[in-house]
């Protein structure tokens, strides 16, 4: 049987939020984006102290020259 995963990473910063926010995920699945999330039994705690989090499929290398 295949060990579940849980992980909070908390102190995120998000584009288009005011606060720092929390990610609860589990299996690979966000479930939960929030403020003062509290950690469940198991879960693996990352505070991220204020680094912004971006979505994987940004490309930051990307550069768009005008012809």
């Amino acid at each position: 049987m295949k060990q579940e995963s849980a992980m909070l990473f908390t102190n995120a910063c998000i584009e288009n939020k005011t606060t720092l926010q929390d990610i609860r995920i589990r299996n690979g699945l966000f479930l939960e984006i929030g403020t003062k999330l509290l950690p469940e039994q198991g879960e693996t705690v990352t505070d991220l102290e204020d680094r912004l989090v971006l979505p994987r499929s940004l490309n930051l290398m990307s550069i768009w020259i005008p012809a």
